[in-house]
């Protein structure tokens, strides 16, 4: 099967690379007519993390030697390995020891961030050989603002790395001054208070500890517009904030500290002992701070009561608020109109299920639909939550199997909303959301963030991995849960248990919907001697003992209808008057979550909850009594023959942050193209409007002059021969002219390719709007003026055809949609809105079970490069279709290469998708809609 399966996989990129070099071919085709500003096609393919290092930073070769080492050591040992390579000289030889250490360093940190993020272009702007003051050489790392891309670890590394180079190099370590020192300080403080809040804002001593101890020095690039007060530091080219360095140093090396030397020991880098102390003082420091402000009563306890006199969930409680205490840092900088919808660690908040749904994964919670309800739709597909843990935010996606909301109507019935259409029909009736439900969250996502795993809250699936257990230990019948099992077996335990053979098959085979009834479930729970089901277990550790107690009190005086099932009795209905029950009393059955209804001044408690709630009170006939260093569940566990776990342990507090998005980008103001106006476009920079009007505009733009007559103008095509023409630079101070040199042999200064120059908008348009055999325009929105280096304007042709298309350019030259990333692993046909057959056609032949396809029911795994947009995102990406296919058509005089006329059309066309501060793009097909 998995021969197969990889064949099946190597047909499909086999498929996509033939899609990508389609799309390449045509794009270089009309790339060598040479009207744009170069004349080949300048995103390189890249397969692996290697391949995009080599096309990122270099050097030339290095791709084929990462692949081994990585295979062989890993991506943080194969970072070093290659910096030694590039040091011995096996990739070619440096000017300079500074050019060698550069990029040796950008190598480095582009293997760590694996070719994604544009950090070791951007982000490190020059490596430096300085001078100590007793002379002596050292490395400096400038950083910019671009590092932040990279994440903390990656910054921190960074420095790491520049340590491991500065070493190869033969290099001293930096000596800092008490200048340098000082400023820093300054600087970090003054970036938190008067820029942007640092994740993690380190003392006046931690930084200079960190500036005493790093073996190289972290500097940087001014990146706002703040002046410090320690000015004129020597070595330190700026007076203002150096953004960069100053995220190195406190959420790289010092917030990543604990993570950092990990890799310290991983890498085998000498001279960082200092760090290692850091962080085991800190973690000192917490534990005592932890321990002062824990409550005595606690301290008493933990003194006074031997381990055999506590109850096991008191004893969890004890060692899990000693462990992981709550944690309010995301209630910090809400925003107006955007709800916290849960406290820390408070009850009540998003239950923790560990676990994945098909819309779920890495720093994605699924949780039930009808929360999307109730909390007024602030939460809907996408939206972005910020959480107490395991990361810092997530977004939300829904899934029916995550336990609903728990919630108090206004009449003071409390009901369990599992289902969508519920929510809508009670939305206005709500006055309390008791409990928010499920929050399913993977594992990983607790790993990848470095924290500590919590205590699992009682759920079905743990259940059935009892109950089977239990069968098999009891009477040894081997029983899969989650799956088909043999008819026999499943007879065979049917029998033994009491139950149907075809609901025990269904029960075993989904547990996560099917479950037996609540006499079934208290039968099960005696026989097998496991817990009870977990649905019909209530939050009874969300009270004291001695509250119990009195709700136990107050049922003595409930009228109580009985029922029998094998021998086990059971409550069918209980009702007791307000009166008797009081205030309290009421609040407490709400507190178990325990659905009711009031009528005619009574609680009303209905089949299956009345078990549920009288069951574990062992019916009334024994009683319950508070015991010091018990929870509620461990004196149940003694008085009850049923046995509970506790389904509510862990709940994580979370607050809204970014609502969804599925929006075309564009610039603010939008703009069709890339082309100069100056002021002749009024405010609304118009281009069309000042053609009209006939205005001529002064800007700045690049000038071409042609290789064969000679003719100077905007073109990158000579527009009197049809030459190639090459960008002309020009010296600013003594007017030399060349195509070939960039630095003046005069000035011994940097050349500009760009001009200020008259142009004549109605003689432009006029020739574009003929070129492209567009009639009219309603307006055509160009630019102020050029931000590029070079100031190369866009062919007007290509504005036009947006316009006519009602599309928009962003700052980069391309065309974008935003959307919201969501994880998706498999999917219903219907769901994505494509048919069968073409699905099939598109390589989906069989469901996730092996099973043909043949209805658009079936759930089918999505293909690792496949993608479901959304409606918003179709609409926009057929009017995209249109423009590139007008553009081939009319400006290249190419063949139309989409032909989309609807959204389905572009059903297997491919995309590439970009992650916010990445410079690697990733190829995406699309396989579906959704109206999400």
């Amino acid at each position: 099967m998995s021969e197969l399966y990889s064949d099946e996989m190597k047909a499909y990129f086999e498929m996509l690379q033939k899609e990508i070099d389609r799309a390449y071919e045509m794009a270089m085709k009309a790339r060598a007519q040479g009207k744009d500003p170069v004349r080949d096609v300048e995103i390189p393919q890249a397969t692996d993390m290697a391949g995009r290092v080599e096309s990122l930073v270099g050097p030339k070769g290095v791709a084929e030697r990462i692949r081994e080492l990585a295979r062989e050591y890993g991506k943080e040992l194969a970072a070093l390995k290659i910096v030694d390579e590039i040091i011995e000289g096996k990739f070619g030889k440096f000017d300079s020891k500074e050019k060698l250490a550069e990029q040796a360093v950008r190598t480095a940190l582009a293997i760590l961030t694996e070719g994604i993020v544009s950090a070791p272009i951007e982000g490190i702007a020059q490596v430096k050989i300085k001078r100590n003051p007793d002379g002596s050489e050292y490395l400096a790392l400038y950083y910019a603002g671009p590092i932040r891309s990279s994440g903390g670890t990656a910054q921190a590394l960074s420095v790491l790395v520049g340590d491991y180079v500065r070493k190869k190099l033969g290099l001293d370590r930096f000596k800092p001054t008490k200048k340098h020192i000082e400023r820093m300080v300054e600087e970090v403080d003054l970036y938190h208070r008067a820029v942007t809040r640092l994740q993690y804002h380190p003392s006046a001593d931690e930084v200079r500890m960190a500036m005493q101890n790093i073996p190289v020095e972290i500097t940087g690039e001014a990146t706002d517009d703040v002046e410090v007060s320690h000015r004129d530091v020597p070595g330190v080219e700026t007076n203002q904030l150096r953004g960069g360095a100053i995220l190195v140093l406190a959420e790289g090396v010092l917030q990543k500290a604990k993570k950092l030397v990990k890799y310290i020991d991983k890498m085998g880098i000498e001279g960082w002992d200092w760090l290692r102390e850091f962080v085991e003082s800190k973690e000192k420091g917490e534990e005592k701070s932890e321990g002062e402000s824990g409550n005595s009563k606690a301290k008493e306890a933990e003194v006074n009561a031997p381990a055999c006199k506590r109850g096991f969930y008191y004893e969890l409680y004890e060692r899990f608020r000693a462990s992981i205490s709550p944690n309010n840092k995301y209630t910090k900088e809400i925003i107006g109109g955007r709800p916290l919808f849960a406290e820390p660690s408070e009850n009540g908040g998003f239950r923790l299920r560990y676990g994945r749904s098909r819309v779920s994964g890495f720093a994605t919670w699924s949780i039930n639909p009808a929360v999307m309800v109730l909390v007024d739709e602030f939460l809907a597909v996408g939206t972005q939550m910020k959480t107490e843990r395991p990361g810092k935010g997530c977004i939300v996606t829904p899934a029916t199997t995550a336990e609903g909301p728990i919630v108090k109507l206004r009449d003071g019935s409390v009901v369990r909303v599992d289902d969508y259409n519920l929510a809508l029909k009670i939305r206005d009736q709500v006055e309390e959301i008791l409990y928010l439900g499920d929050a399913i969250i993977a594992f990983g996502d607790f790993v990848e963030n470095n924290q500590t795993l919590l205590p699992a809250n009682y759920v079905e699936e743990w259940w059935i991995q009892e109950f089977v257990k239990a069968v098999e230990d009891i009477y040894e019948v081997s029983l899969k849960p989650f799956a088909e099992n043999d008819k026999e077996i499943v007879e065979e335990a049917a029998d033994y248990l009491d139950l149907k053979p075809e609901f025990l098959a269904e029960l075993l085979r989904d547990p996560m919907r099917i479950r037996p009834k609540v006499e079934e479930a208290i039968h099960i729970s005696k026989v097998l001697e496991i817990p009870l089901h977990p649905y019909y277990t209530l939050y009874w550790n969300t009270l004291k003992p001695e509250e119990v107690a009195e709700l136990q009190n107050l049922l003595v005086n409930a009228e109580i209808e009985w029922g029998k099932y094998l021998g086990t009795k059971y409550a069918r209905k209980i009702v007791i008057s307000l009166d008797v029950l009081r205030k309290r009393g009421k609040r407490y059955l709400e507190l178990l979550g325990l659905p009711h209804r009031v009528e005619d001044k009574s609680v009303v408690i209905e089949y299956p909850w009345s078990a549920a709630l009288l069951t574990p009170l062992a019916n009334l006939e024994k009683r319950f009594e508070s015991k010091e260093f018990h929870t509620p569940i461990d004196i149940i566990n003694e008085i009850s023959e049923v046995k509970l776990r506790d389904r509510g342990i862990s709940w994580i507090g979370a607050r809204m942050g970014r609502p969804e998005k599925a929006k075309e980008r564009k610039m603010k103001p939008p703009v069709h193209v890339l082309f100069p106006i100056g002021l002749a476009g009024g405010s609304s920079r118009d281009i069309y409007k000042a053609a009209q009007e006939g205005k001529l505009a002064e800007v700045e733009i690049a000038q071409f002059r042609c290789t064969s007559c000679g003719h100077v103008d905007i073109f990158p095509s000579c527009p009197v021969c049809g030459a190639e023409a090459k960008l002309l630079y020009k010296c600013s101070k003594c007017g030399y002219q060349s195509t070939e040199e960039t630095i003046c042999p005069e000035c011994g200064i940097e050349m500009r390719a760009y001009v200020k120059r008259t142009i004549n908008p109605s003689q432009l348009v006029k020739r574009a709007m003929q070129n492209v055999r567009v009639n009219s325009l309603d307006k055509l929105k160009g630019v102020m003026g050029m931000t590029s280096a070079h100031k190369v304007p866009e062919p007007l042709e290509k504005g036009i055809l947006r316009a006519k298309n009602d599309v928009y350019v962003f700052k980069d030259g391309t065309i974008r949609f935003d959307a919201t990333d969501a994880p998706v692993t498999h999917f219903r046909p219907r769901e994505i809105g494509v048919s069968v057959e073409k699905l099939k056609e598109l390589g989906y032949t069989h469901d996730f079970e092996g099973k043909p396809l043949v209805s658009e029911d079936q759930i089918v795994e999505l293909k690792v490069q496949d993608i479901i947009l959304s409606k918003e995102a179709g609409k926009y990406l057929v009017r995209v279709a249109r423009f590139i296919d007008d553009l081939l058509e009319r400006f290249y005089g190419l063949p139309r290469f989409y032909n989309v006329e609807k959204m389905e059309d572009l059903i297997g066309h491919l995309v590439i998708g970009l992650a916010p501060h990445t410079s690697a793009g990733i190829v995406g097909r699309i396989i579906g809609f959704v109206d999400a």
